[in-house]
């Protein structure tokens, strides 16, 4: 089985969720070079990507020890691609400048993630390389996009959407889902469809598209048995101290959600 290391998921602040997973046996993969291979960073941020290329993920590794100062992890890395590909390795990356070229940096909330990889030559080696090993950057800030986190070749048995919302979910099993499984499903199109319905709007900012329990009537976001899902235009209404009171509800909006079995 491979491993799978996930870090700051539950963070109640803002920050970044990168991850990784490591394959423990599979095939390998190599990198085009013409003698010479340099690790130049990058910047690993909020961003939501999947990345597989072996040279993103030496490249991130090699930020990784640049950020640390930790000169052990620059030559076991040095050493394994080398040893890996037969080309001479130079790490160009750097932390300290930000105005210099290559500055690089690891969103600080997941900047230990790569600590993993450097336990051995072999874990190295085998989530540089290997076909199956996986960084995910993202953040807690948003849901992750549809189906970001499945593993290749997953067979998918049907489908989740949500009227007006491009994006579907594609589902591993349509049977039995539980009101939190589909709750959480459908988080990412709901998203989308709070973009989609607020286009062209101008309210101000004391107005705002919300979902979930509104105006305290105790109406639930998600409808199971109409299968709908409501979005609210609402106003926050203030007493003369200016402490909340309510929301006073403008628009109501139901959309549609369908599970589909293939």
């Amino acid at each position: 089985m491979p491993i799978k290391i996930r870090k700051s998921l539950f963070e109640t602040n803002s920050s970044s969720t990168h991850s990784i997973t490591i394959q423990e046996r599979g095939d390998f993969t190599s990198i085009k070079h013409d003698g010479l291979i340099t690790l130049s960073g990058g910047e690993f941020g909020w961003e939501w990507e999947r990345y597989t290329d072996p040279m993103i993920k030496a490249n991130y590794c090699a930020v990784y020890a640049k950020q640390y100062g930790n000169q052990e992890n620059e030559e076991m890395l040095k050493e394994g691609m080398e040893r890996q590909t037969g080309a001479q390795v130079e790490i160009s990356a750097q932390h300290e400048e930000y105005e210099k070229p290559y500055y690089s940096y690891i969103d600080h909330q997941s900047d230990s993630v790569a600590l993993k990889v450097f336990e051995s030559a072999d874990s190295l080696k085998n989530f540089i390389f290997g076909l199956n090993s996986v960084l995910f950057t993202g953040n807690d800030n948003s849901s992750h996009p549809p189906n970001f986190y499945d593993e290749p070749n997953t067979k998918y048995k049907g489908e989740l959407s949500l009227e007006g919302v491009q994006d579907i979910i594609k589902l591993k099993n349509t049977k039995n889902l539980t009101k939190q499984e589909i709750d959480d499903l459908l988080r990412p199109l709901i998203e989308d469809a709070e973009c989609f319905l607020n286009v062209g709007r101008t309210y101000s900012k004391e107005f705002r598209l919300s979902w979930g329990r509104v105006g305290g009537e105790g109406e639930n976001s998600i409808d199971f048995k109409n299968q709908t899902v409501l979005f609210v235009v609402s106003k926050p209404i203030y007493d003369k101290k200016n402490e909340f009171l309510r929301d006073e509800i403008l628009e109501k909006k139901y959309l549609k959600f369908q599970i589909k079995a293939y």
